[in-house]
């Protein structure tokens, strides 16, 4: 994943945030990629994934291959982006806990703005 090298919103902000969510639950952990576009910048956006239910992660990102399952009625082949049903944590011994997307906000542990692009 490419790391933030520059982040300055003043110049305007309609722009596309990358965002990383951190999970943890004992010893396992997952991630999810998420983005988010438009009027917000940092606080602001980040606080937005603190309250809300609901998880909309980028669709065929390695990451959220990984750590999420999408909503059957979605179809991923032509979406970018859908809701999580379930976030899959991974243990160190290898084994996988399916969490569903609407109780996996009580597990985060952190919420990082991994990428800017300005409009």
């Amino acid at each position: 994943m490419e790391q933030l090298t520059n982040y300055d919103p003043d110049g305007g902000f309609d722009a596309t945030h990358r965002i990383k969510l951190s999970y943890m639950k004992g010893e396992a952990t997952a991630e999810l990629i998420c983005e988010v576009g438009g009027n917000v910048c940092g606080a602001h956006m980040l606080r937005g994934f603190t309250d809300d239910d609901y998880i909309t992660a980028v669709v065929g990102d390695p990451i959220n291959d990984k750590h999420a399952s999408f909503f059957d009625d979605e179809d991923l082949k032509t979406i970018q982006h859908a809701d999580v049903e379930y976030v899959i944590f991974h243990d160190p011994s290898g084994h996988r806990e399916r969490v569903s997307g609407m109780e996996a906000h009580r597990y985060l542990v952190g919420v990082q703005i991994v990428g800017y692009q300005p409009e």
